[in-house]
């Protein structure tokens, strides 16, 4: 096996542009001249309050804040119309705009919604649906700019011959559209308590150990739904 150097450099730890995106370019040039090959970065969705990109309100969704402006481009309406047409092939996305745009207007985690919603009740979902529509159609928007601004960025680095390599969190936060839109397929209640939860023992780092408000799954619970959610999470 050949030896390669690589680094790992999350997005926001970039130098940016004037616009507060991420300078990627740059920052490719400068691995390419410096003889490394591979650029391993953090998760990339979004965050909640804490900013820490290993409990994401989603395993699938993208951070547009990351994307280098040089490949931000606004999709046009054939682009929209063909990003909301593949949603079969992103079963993930209408799970997360419907919970973006519910955690935006109630402004607390999903679990302390009203009981219709928590519980994902099909009336509730479709008011909210109706209601909710333009932010709705914003959020979607949003992710199409995401995939796209990215795909773009993958080739710029493919071109740089640098080598992108990812992180994927192995457990979703409990505040998030993977645990709301699918609850059966972790340890918790119908109204979003937790009975096992992911952590840590006491170690140098913590002396009381580690809660990570992240349910564990239940693996027992469905083994083909399992394992679709994380083939898709690893195809994502």
């Amino acid at each position: 096996m050949d030896r390669r150097a690589g680094i790992l450099a999350h997005l926001t730890s970039l130098p940016t542009t004037v616009d507060g995106r991420p300078d990627t370019q740059s920052f490719l040039t400068w691995l390419r001249r410096s003889g490394f090959a591979s650029w391993q970065i953090l998760p990339v969705g979004p965050v909640h309050h804490h900013r820490s990109p290993y409990a994401s309100p989603s395993s699938f969704a993208g951070d547009l804040s990351l994307i280098d402006r040089r490949d931000d481009r606004p999709p046009g309406p054939r682009r929209l119309a063909q990003f909301a047409r593949s949603t079969q092939q992103r079963p993930w996305l209408e799970d997360w705009v419907l919970y973006a745009a519910l955690r935006g207007k109630l402004r607390r985690p999903w679990y302390r919604w009203p009981v219709a919603l928590r519980r994902r009740q099909p009336a509730a979902l479709r008011d909210a649906m109706v209601s909710l529509r333009d932010s709705i159609d914003l959020e979607r928007r949003i992710q199409c700019r995401f995939a796209d601004g990215w795909s773009r960025f993958r080739r710029r680095a493919a071109r740089a011959d640098i080598e992108l390599v990812g992180d994927l969190p192995f457990y979703p936060a409990l505040d998030s559209a993977d645990v709301w839109g699918r609850p059966n397929l972790f340890h918790m209640d119908a109204d979003g308590t937790i009975e096992l939860e992911a952590g840590v023992p006491p170690d140098y780092f913590s002396r009381r150990g580690q809660r990570w408000q992240a349910p564990l799954y239940r693996w027992e619970a469905d083994d083909r739904s399992n394992e679709s959610l994380w083939r898709a999470r690893i195809d994502t």
